[in-house]
């Protein structure tokens, strides 16, 4: 499968005009000011991940269903037995913020509880004093693939780990993942979600 480079600003406008929904509206259901929106939608600046979610929460969608659309899933309430997701080595399905580029697994997938990514990291020690920290629902497990990683975090001194460290914590905290050694960093995180079935 060739790379994948989500318009995500593009899909978001369409699924908010789908469902007749002004920007005015959507600021209100996901706390994100109308003006940000508005550059998110003309790809002027790029939401993390915390964003993402919250215009998903406003939207009333599953992050899946932003990224691949709908891959039709019942909407029933019913906890499905026998769904099945494979990603392969060269499938991508990028999301690039200004600290992370971010591929997003077993995207085909609605409605699931994880949200597993690999994300490269694109801040540098040092460069991300003026960043703000990433809040969203649930929790998250992060696994360091490659490098040395700081994580940031609101009410902890930040951490330093290596290669095959691995972290969980309540992401409503805020944090953030930067790149602490003079090589790539990458890392995996799974995110459980609240919106999840």
């Amino acid at each position: 499968m060739p790379h994948e480079k989500i318009k995500l600003g593009l899909k978001i406008r369409q699924i908010r005009q789908a469902r007749h929904m002004n920007l005015k509206k959507m600021a209100e259901l996901s706390s994100i000011a109308q003006s940000t929106l508005s550059k998110i939608e003309n790809d002027i600046i790029s939401p993390g991940f915390d964003k993402v979610m919250q215009i998903c929460h406003a939207l009333d969608i599953d992050i899946s269903q932003l990224i691949k659309g709908n891959d039709g899933t019942s909407n029933s309430d019913t906890r499905p037995v026998a769904r099945l997701a494979i990603t392969r080595q060269d499938e991508k399905t990028l999301i690039t913020t200004d600290s992370y580029i971010s591929n997003f697994l077993c995207s085909s997938i609605s409605k699931k509880v994880m949200i597993p990514v690999i994300s490269h990291l694109k801040l540098i020690d040092g460069d991300d004093n003026d960043i703000e920290l990433i809040r969203h629902p649930g929790e998250e497990f992060t696994y360091i693939l490659e490098g040395r990683v700081k994580i940031v975090m609101e009410h902890y001194e930040p951490v330093y780990l290596e290669q095959g460290d691995s972290l969980y914590l309540d992401s409503p905290m805020g944090h953030l993942y930067v790149n602490a050694g003079d090589n790539d960093a990458i890392i995996l995180s799974v995110s459980l979600s609240k919106t999840g079935r």
